[in-house]
């Protein structure tokens, strides 16, 4: 069992069902960073085929529109891809920082602050992958009047994806930043992660409610 300790590759080439089975594994990687860069990316996948399906004769005013927004979000995927190796790879980071040398109070210091160090960059790349979601979900807003109606429960399926993916990232961050040194950046990284958690939730809540409008379930705004 020691060997499932280990942390696995991340790579977005392997199957969903090797994923899957890496995430669930007693592996420390792929882990909560990592798997919320794949819901990211689902989210997008959604949000592109919206927008795909939003083509042709039928759309010859929206067409243009929607094929720019199909390729920005298809765009995103190699970004996803580096944010959760990035994330993995911070997290071993801090790892190797704990098992180092702590005896003398020269290695104790040198320890800290390596460990300060990792915890700083894993707290920056889940923040990043929060501020692309956070972008995506604007897109989501912005497309969600317009996308085809057989599709628009797919643009809400992806604003749920890309607020969870951005909710789970933005628990990632905080759960770094307090081992982070340098006061000033922590404060910093911690107003940038306040920012988003606002910013995510308004805009997953606006796309929403316009596709539930649109599906006659509740009226713009949210109330049912």
């Amino acid at each position: 069992m020691a060997s499932d300790m280990q942390p696995r590759p991340v790579s977005f080439a392997q199957s969903i069902l090797s994923f899957l089975d890496a995430a669930a594994s007693a592996a420390p990687t792929p882990g909560g960073g990592s798997v919320a860069s794949l819901a990211a990316a689902l989210g997008c996948a959604l949000l592109a085929m919206a927008a795909e399906l939003t083509t042709g004769e039928r759309y010859p005013d929206l067409a243009p529109r929607m094929r720019q927004l199909a390729d920005r979000m298809r765009a995103r995927f190699a970004s996803f891809q580096e944010l959760a190796e990035a994330d993995a790879t911070a997290f071993c980071r801090y790892m190797d920082a704990l098992r180092m040398p702590k005896t003398t109070p020269a290695e104790r210091e040198a320890r800290r602050q390596a460990m300060s160090e990792a915890a700083l960059c894993a707290a920056r790349v889940p923040l990043t992958l929060a501020e692309l979601c956070r972008d995506a979900l604007a897109e989501a807003v912005a497309a969600a009047p317009a996308v085809n109606t057989s599709v628009v429960s797919d643009l809400g399926a992806a604003a749920w994806l890309l607020e969870a993916a951005a909710q789970g990232a933005l628990l990632t961050a905080a759960i770094n930043l307090p081992a982070v040194r340098d006061d000033a950046e922590k404060a910093l990284l911690w107003r940038r992660h306040q920012a988003l958690r606002g910013e995510i939730a308004k805009l997953r809540a606006e796309a929403v409610a316009v596709v539930e409008h649109r599906l006659g379930g509740s009226a713009p705004g949210g109330s049912p």
